[in-house]
């Protein structure tokens, strides 16, 4: 019998591109009946296709003489739903009020620490107390750098999909105009 964790990774492994192997965004159905990520197989098919060699399906290699495909609308509906589950079901249990000044309420030090198990900035007195004795701490300004780090690796990889769905846009356009002119021409 499975179990509720692993039908979840299953579920999770189904609304997921093949090309990002992230949830779909913007999920789009080719004739073969493959999902993707609409930014996906237009950068795909922007790099490996072209109006004389076509357009291949990077699972089935199904060969299309042009970019179409349909918008997967149940596709973008259950991820929203698992996006959801999963964003209540992760939240970290609520933890002590921490007051504006920067000091613990319960002993009235600095919270110099992070503890990583609760989630939460505590003081060297907190520590010491049962509750985080056996907690992974870290001093506060090391969880600040790591952060920044991380927001500023996430930055740059949200500007280059930006730049590379600028792109497959772009290309889209540009295409459709010459379809145009030659179609009128």
């Amino acid at each position: 019998m499975a179990t509720a964790s692993g039908a979840g990774e299953d579920l999770r492994k189904e609304l997921s591109c093949s090309i990002c192997l992230d949830f779909f965004k913007e999920p789009v159905i080719l004739k073969c009946g493959h999902n993707y990520c609409r930014c996906c197989i237009l950068t795909h098919w922007e790099e490996t296709g072209d109006v004389y060699s076509g357009y291949q399906c990077p699972q089935c290699r199904a060969v299309f003489n042009k970019k179409t495909f349909t918008k997967n609308y149940l596709v973008q509906n259950l991820v929203a739903k698992v996006e959801d589950f999963e964003s209540l079901s992760s939240c970290p249990p609520p933890c002590k009020p921490i007051k504006v000044d920067g000091k613990c309420e319960q002993h009235a030090e600095e919270l110099k620490l992070y503890c990583e198990t609760d989630h939460m900035p505590i003081c060297v007195v907190c520590r010491e107390s049962r509750a985080h004795r056996h907690h992974e701490v870290v001093p506060v300004h090391e969880v600040v750098h790591d952060m920044k780090m991380e927001l500023q690796l996430r930055l740059l990889e949200l500007n280059w999909q930006k730049s590379r769905c600028t792109s497959v846009r772009l290309d889209d356009e540009r295409t459709k105009n010459e379809l145009k002119v030659q179609l009128h021409g």
